[in-house]
């Protein structure tokens, strides 16, 4: 029998299944159904794909062609209704960031798989070729404990067009906490206005891991100089620290404009956390 989706629920309709040659159906994990495989996938650890960010930049090129117009991509009509558009961007949604077979159904708490490697190892090697570069800013901060600090996740394309972002920051959760400017905690961060739809954007404080991803589809593809995301860390603990891009298998950062990568280089920021101040006053006694 085949499985199709049925409002929240499922239920089972006798004969084969069918569907286009584009896409390859696969079954999901522990026997949930699969939908048809998105543009790109790669395989993660034990060879099971993962929702990758070209995906996301395919479908936010074909974003509200049909079927014969130009620029229409039968890869990213996921849900096959012969047009690219907010119902296809939600079903690639909460696969991203995730690894193993891509679910129908799926939630963003489902997907968090924390990555036990150190932050130098995190970062990786890679060759800075794209013309658009990211970096956090401000580079370096001296801030005391307790102190809340702004970092800025900044683009800078010039000419270059760029349709998707995604992010993946580490941080030290021993020695700075994700808040609000407030100084509160929070499991997400502040986007910028370039990118009409966020898809992903958490937080997981006990990692120390920041994803974010965010498209053009719907909109324009942004270009220039622009900021990405906006990020406020409350100092822990005295110490030196830093924030970085991850460029690991699984959570690799990149900017893409029409599924290929634009990425040239990148920045993390450096913090030094000294320990608070005690300010001693003069005692006056007056007799």
């Amino acid at each position: 029998p085949r499985r199709l989706a049925a409002g929240r629920g499922l239920r089972q309709e006798p004969g084969p299944a069918r569907f286009r040659p584009a896409h390859r159906l696969q079954r999901g994990r522990h026997g949930q159904p699969g939908r048809p495989e998105p543009a790109e996938t790669q395989p993660g650890p034990a060879g099971r794909p993962a929702a990758r960010r070209r995906d996301v930049s395919l479908l936010a090129a074909a974003f509200g062609k049909s079927q014969g117009q130009p620029g229409f991509d039968p890869r990213t009509d996921f849900n096959e209704d012969d047009t690219v558009n907010l119902a296809d961007l939600n079903l690639l949604k909460p696969n991203l960031g995730r690894r193993g077979d891509l679910l129908l159904g799926a939630t963003v708490a489902s997907a968090a798989e924390p990555d036990l490697r150190g932050l130098g190892d995190l970062e990786g090697l890679r060759e800075a070729t794209g013309p658009v570069s990211l970096r956090l800013a401000p580079s370096s901060a001296l801030a005391a404990v307790g102190q809340v600090i702004a970092l800025d996740v900044i683009a800078d394309a010039g000419t270059q067009p760029v349709d998707t972002v995604e992010l993946y920051l580490d941080y030290d959760p021993a020695l700075l906490q994700a808040v609000d400017a407030s100084g509160a905690p929070v499991t997400t961060v502040q986007p910028g206005t370039a990118f009409p739809a966020v898809l992903l954007n958490r937080v997981d404080p006990a990692w120390g891991q920041l994803d974010f991803v965010a498209s053009s589809a719907g909109g324009t593809a942004a270009s220039g100089q622009f900021v990405i995301a906006r990020l406020r860390f409350k100092v822990l603990a005295a110490g030196r620290t830093a924030v970085r891009f991850s460029f690991s298998d699984w959570r690799s950062t990149d900017v893409v404009y029409q599924g290929q990568s634009v990425l040239g280089e990148i920045s993390a920021a450096e913090i030094a956390a000294r320990g608070a101040h005690v300010r001693y006053l003069p005692v006056v006694v007056v007799r």
